[in-house]
């Protein structure tokens, strides 16, 4: 049987010839991913049994040139604990992955908070890391990327992408998390309640960790105000998740 891809985002960052990667899309109103959760749903901790996650997971690989027994993802609690990878399968309290094997997938799933991707292309490295508010406050992506210099990678030479999530418009939060952001990335004033600009947060790590700025793909997107996504903030626990994921090329 035939099958249409599914839609999603390919990063434009990246040279194709050394990475593939992908974002994905809800893709809702596809028949070709039936479910208790409607759509393209690639998310562990969803409503959704193994038997469509395992095929959807077979789908997202296919669309990488891989196999799903290359796939490794994170399972994801909002830590800043950061694994080495060298198989595929789950990753146990894990929310950054790198690697610099062949042939393997570093996968993160999200549903407002945003997907990391990076790459060292000539080096042949990679990295992938969820980042939430808890897991940027902590530090994911810098604490990433300077693991992945530890085994190669030059930091002036990494290129990221930085996935569609929630926006400033939408991320209301109380004063006790908006306290722990420095005052430049939260809006006290237009609303009622402190909204935080996670996307401009991410940024801004990214390039005093030392990436050039025009190496940065920084997706403008809200996961909330746009249905092409799933939203957790807007859908709660029935919401399926994207995924975020990246290869090297093998080329």
């Amino acid at each position: 049987m035939m099958y249409s891809e599914p839609d999603h985002i390919h990063p434009e960052i990246f040279n194709p010839k050394k990475i593939r990667s992908v974002f994905t899309e809800a893709n809702r109103n596809n028949p070709e991913f039936p479910g208790v959760v409607s759509g393209f749903n690639l998310g562990l901790n969803t409503p959704e049994g193994p038997l469509v996650l395992n095929r959807n997971r077979a789908r997202l690989a296919e669309m990488l040139n891989s196999d799903e027994t290359e796939l490794a993802y994170a399972e994801q609690v909002h830590s800043t604990n950061i694994r080495y990878v060298t198989e595929g399968g789950v990753l146990p309290e894990t929310d950054g992955m790198y690697t610099d094997k062949q042939d393997l997938i570093l996968g993160i799933q999200v549903a407002d908070c945003a997907v990391v991707l990076l790459a060292d292309e000539d080096n042949e490295i990679i990295g992938a890391a969820h980042a939430g508010w808890r897991g940027a406050l902590g530090g994911i992506v810098p604490d990433l990327i300077s693991k992945m210099t530890d085994i190669g990678a030059v930091t002036h030479e990494m290129k990221a992408f930085v996935s569609p999530c929630i926006s400033i418009e939408s991320f209301e939060v109380g004063r006790e998390v908006a306290d722990r952001f420095p005052e430049r990335f939260v809006d006290y004033h237009r609303f009622e309640k402190p909204h935080i600009d996670l996307k401009q947060y991410l940024m801004d790590q990214l390039m005093s960790s030392g990436l050039k700025v025009e190496n940065i793909e920084l997706n403008t997107d809200c996961t909330v105000l746009n249905n092409r996504y799933y939203s957790y903030r807007r859908e709660g626990k029935r919401s399926g998740r994207m995924m975020g994921a990246i290869k090297l090329a093998g080329e």
